[in-house]
């Protein structure tokens, strides 16, 4: 039984390899054994011209040892000096030429030896000739030509030993010239035959693989022809390559096209909105089966009858001239018109229309609007709505870009700063702000933005014509259609500044006429304690006493009182002068100590720092006591205060450490405003006015600090003021 015919599945890519590897593997092979040969010639080469170039050596070694043989009998027979010289010029090139032909010959076997033989003949052949001029110069010319004639000995030798290496170098030099006429033979009968080889190996393989993927892909490309006369497509072209795959792939398409027609029609058939088709001559040719739903006809109802029967009376003229363009062949463009259905009602529709030149057909799709024109007239009346209360808002309004370039305002805003709207749009905000003509836009919008973002910033504001307008100033951004926005809020508080000045010519007066009075009336108090109006009865003393407390009271809460005014409208000046927290901390400690040993609280002093600050001393010691004084007060008694400094490169820092209640969580922020107090009952058990806090806020952030608390609640509180430091850059200052 035979195995069964298994057939290679390669690829497109492997074909092409083995079209490219396949000669280009002969190739190198072909490349490589002509190389190999040619470097054979090559060697062969070197040989002989290694042999030649020994024979010349020994022939011009021997030419010279010849030439002054001649030249030694010449200048023997007549006695000439330039017979000698020219003896000592033609022997002068023997050692070189003696080194040359041991460099030719190190390589060869047993070439060393020879050549110390030979080297040896040729130094005798020198020492015989010298001996010889030697002893003719003395004037034994028998001896002379004696000795001289000693060489022919020796050069009978070396013309024996240079007759063998004369053979040996010819037998290798015809011995190479044969090895390589033979290779040049041999390398042009390679050469043809592996061109001829290369040329049919190439053929065969293209017209191989070509074979089988030409009429495969003519079968693929049949199938696209038959795809689109939805005609049967060919069998399955077989095979694991490129084409086998891309055939597998078209079919996977086409089946997957049959599957979306199918699909289509599906979607057609049950779509919610009418999708039809309508010929030249503006009839339905095609309606889906929503219609029935939409506009309460049947398909077949619509089917060749005008598209213009359903269309409300109103809207026919319009809805034609746009269907009649649209034919024309103008740009596809959605429409709206009215449809009156099958039974009366009328729905508004939006058309997607399409014309089709080469179907002579509108393809249409009917979509039912009449949910979304309604909502429409909701928002326009919501928008309606909302622009009447914008305008009718008592507050100013002003819309800006990024840039702070004025993009709305209500009227409001016009009235308050005397404008009108064109005088105002594409303007920038800050025409609307005292001194904020000369800033920079950059400038004024990062300046506004960080005062006024999230938060109720007063400033002053200027109308059109220059007269001054006090005005509270809120921004928020937003994000719109066309990038990032700014709302402002505009709020005129001139009447409010006004009230706000009556109010403290109020309080002045009222204070200065509180205070007087109730200066006399203490002096009164201790002059009748002291018996200057009499003796008094024990219970007197007491209630003179009380009276007494109750106006150095009332005093300290009108002093307390134009404290709080004279910070708030500027008034409060500082002496500030160069000094150390030490001072101040002695005095508030001594001024305290006597009411700390009343109830039964010690004071403590920790590390002070030596650190400079440019302070008024007197106002230190006021936030000092205060709180020193709050924490005597609120301290159990048995326990102590501690009050020390810390310091950094730009900040000292005072802490009041006690043991108290602590404050809680929710009044740490609020503690430092006025009349705020932990607790209700303590204005009248520890007899405070709730103004020592904002009092000393007020101070501190008059000399460029901030003050603050942490505590926990029943573990005590430790309030502190930081102060920047002689040194330190100080900014934002005020009473300077």
């Amino acid at each position: 039984m035979t195995a069964p015919k298994r057939s290679l599945n390669l690829t497109l890519f492997h074909k092409a390899l083995i079209l490219v590897v396949l000669p280009l593997a002969f190739e190198a092979v072909f490349f490589g054994t002509l190389l190999n040969m040619l470097h054979q010639a090559e060697v062969e080469g070197r040989r002989e011209q290694h042999a030649k170039e020994v024979m010349l050596s020994l022939n011009q070694l021997m030419g010279c040892l010849m030439d002054g043989t001649r030249a030694i009998a010449m200048y023997v027979a007549l006695r000439q000096e330039d017979a000698l010289n020219k003896y000592l010029e033609v022997v002068r090139p023997v050692p070189e030429e003696l080194a040359r032909l041991r460099a030719l010959l190190k390589d060869e076997p047993g070439a060393s030896k020879a050549m110390d033989e030979f080297d040896g003949s040729v130094n005798e052949v020198m020492n015989v000739l010298n001996d010889g001029i030697e002893l003719v110069k003395g004037g034994d010319i028998h001896a002379g030509l004696k000795r001289i004639r000693e060489t022919q000995r020796i050069m009978r030798a070396l013309n024996n030993y240079m007759d063998a290496v004369r053979a040996r170098s010819k037998a290798v030099a015809d011995q190479s010239s044969e090895l390589q006429e033979r290779a040049r033979f041999t390398m042009k009968i390679i050469l043809i035959a592996g061109m001829l080889f290369n040329v049919l190996l190439a053929f065969s393989l293209a017209f191989y693989f070509n074979r089988g993927t030409t009429r495969r892909l003519s079968l693929v490309m049949d199938n696209t022809r038959r795809l689109a006369k939805r005609e049967q497509l060919h069998p399955p072209v077989g095979g694991g390559d490129e084409i086998a795959h891309l055939d597998g792939f078209f079919r996977t398409m086409a089946d997957e096209l049959e599957t979306a027609r199918k699909k289509e029609l599906a979607v057609i058939e049950h779509a919610e909105d009418v999708i039809c088709s309508i010929d030249s001559d503006g009839r339905f040719a095609k309606v889906s089966p929503a219609s029935a739903k939409v506009w309460g006809y049947q398909p077949e109802e619509l089917i060749g009858s005008r598209f213009d029967r359903i269309i409300n009376n109103n809207d026919v003229a319009r809805t034609s001239e746009v269907v009649n363009q649209l034919m024309s062949g103008c740009e596809s463009f959605p429409f709206e018109c009215r449809i009156t259905c099958k039974n009366g009602t009328t729905v508004d529709i939006l058309w997607s229309a399409h014309w089709s030149e080469r179907d002579r057909s509108l393809f249409c799709v009917a979509h039912d609007i009449t949910e979304r024109k309604l909502a429409e007239d909701l928002l326009r009346a919501s928008e309606e709505r909302v622009r009447l209360i914008v305008e009718s808002m008592p507050v100013g309004l002003v819309i800006t870009d990024r840039a702070g370039l004025i993009q709305m305002v209500n009227p409001t805003t016009l009235t308050m700063f005397e404008y009108s709207q064109p005088e105002l749009i594409g303007q920038s905000l800050k025409l609307l702000f005292a001194g904020a003509k000369e800033v920079q836009q950059s400038e004024f919008m990062s300046d506004i933005t960080g005062k006024a973002i999230g938060r109720i910033y007063e400033t002053e504001a200027v109308r059109r014509s220059g007269q001054p307008l006090p005005v509270q100033l809120s921004l928020t951004g937003f994000q719109a259609m066309d990038g990032d926005c700014y709302l402002a809020v505009i709020l005129d508080i001139t009447e409010r500044k006004e009230i706000e000045r009556l109010k403290q010519e109020f309080v002045a007066m009222i204070s200065h006429d509180l205070r007087t009075p109730l200066t006399s009336i203490q002096i009164f108090l201790n002059m009748l304690t002291k018996g200057t109006y009499g003796a008094m009865t024990e219970t007197g003393m007491k209630k003179a006493d009380m009276a007494d407390r109750n106006a150095t009271r009332l005093i300290n809460l009108v002093n307390d009182l134009l404290d709080i005014e004279k910070m708030e409208s500027g008034q409060l000046e500082l002496n500030r002068q160069p000094s150390t927290l030490g001072s101040p901390i002695e005095r508030s400690v001594e001024s305290v100590r006597a009411f700390a040993e009343k109830n039964g609280v010690t004071i403590d002093t920790g590390p002070i720092s030596q650190t400079e600050v440019l302070a008024d001393s007197d106002r230190l010691v006021q936030v000092i006591t205060n709180l020193l004084g709050n924490a005597v007060k609120f301290s159990p008694a048995g326990t102590a205060v501690i009050i020390s400094t810390s310091e950094t490169p730009n900040t000292v820092t005072v802490e009041i450490k006690d043991h108290g209640r602590g404050v809680p969580d929710h009044l740490r922020q609020t503690i430092f405003e006025r009349f705020k107090q932990v607790e209700i009952k303590d204005a009248t058990e520890k007899k405070g006015t709730g103004l020592g806090l904002a009092i000393c806020r007020a101070i501190v952030e008059q000399h460029g600090g901030e003050i603050g608390v942490d505590s926990e609640e029943g573990q005590g509180s430790t309030f502190w003021f930081r102060l920047p430091t002689l040194k330190a850059p100080v900014a934002g200052l005020s009473g300077l």
